[in-house]
């Protein structure tokens, strides 16, 4: 009855831990594009912790499929919008390019998503 359910679980019994990693990826390659944004001298660095993170994230997403993306608008402003907004864009691209036979059940919650909706999004929700 919940087999939708369970596939959308992590494969392995670590859920926690994963939730919280994954929530530090996500903190240390936002904090580096807001450092990177404000510009600087370290810029390299910057971008080679914004890298160094995603591929972090990206390890983590393998082994499940649990995504937190915690950018709020009124602690990071016009970044935290822009942010937010290619992630998005992201994961719908993904959704998008995936292979039949690797098209298993995805879900996107955006919370306040009236801030972030575009027309692209009409078309997405077609596919």
């Amino acid at each position: 009855m919940f087999a939708w359910f369970q596939k959308l679980l992590p494969r392995t019994g670590n859920f926690f831990e994963q939730f919280e990693a994954h929530g530090k990826t996500i903190v240390a390659s936002s904090e580096a594009l807001a450092k990177l944004v404000r510009g600087g001298p370290d810029i390299a660095v910057y971008i080679k912790t914004i890298e160094d993170e995603e591929h972090k994230a990206d390890d983590i997403i393998r082994d499940g499929k649990v995504v937190v993306v915690n950018l709020p608008i009124k602690k990071f402003f016009g970044l935290g919008l822009v942010a937010q907004t290619i992630w998005k864009t992201a994961f719908q691209q993904r959704a998008e390019q995936r292979a039949m036979d690797e098209r298993t059940p995805c879900f996107l919650y955006i919370d306040e998503a009236q801030t972030l909706l575009s027309r692209r999004d009409t078309e997405f929700a077609a596919t």
